[in-house]
């Protein structure tokens, strides 16, 4: 695991998503990572939260890295389905993540032909 904090491991990520159309943007008062104004990923004060679908293999893949779970911005028992938060610890999983965030809502929330290359 890189020594970073949460808030410069997120931007190292959105560095290392360049090109991919994402924008950084201000959601649940936290930055986040959209793609043409769709989330994929909000940035927590202890790890990031995935917009990887649910039932995804994606999402079983990371609801097994410990310290995991589906993301609850409310914090009572009211998770969003197909998000899962992954914790600092893990932020090695990050742009692999990220990246299929990507391609979900690409694949599914975007008007088709609206994805950008």
């Amino acid at each position: 695991m890189v020594d970073m904090s949460n808030e410069a491991s997120f931007l190292r990520l959105q560095e290392q998503l360049a090109g991919s159309g994402v924008e950084m943007a201000t959601v649940f008062g936290d930055q986040a990572l959209t793609v043409q104004g769709k989330i994929v990923a909000v940035r927590l004060d202890d790890g990031v939260a995935f917009r990887l679908g649910r039932g995804t293999e994606e999402e079983v893949m990371a609801l097994n890295i410990p310290g995991s779970g589906l993301f609850d911005p409310s914090r009572r028992g009211h998770a969003f389905r197909g998000w899962v938060q992954i914790p600092d610890t893990a932020v090695d999983t990050w742009l692999g993540f990220a990246q299929d965030a990507i391609a979900f809502v690409v694949r599914t929330v975007l008007p088709k032909g609206a994805a950008k290359d």
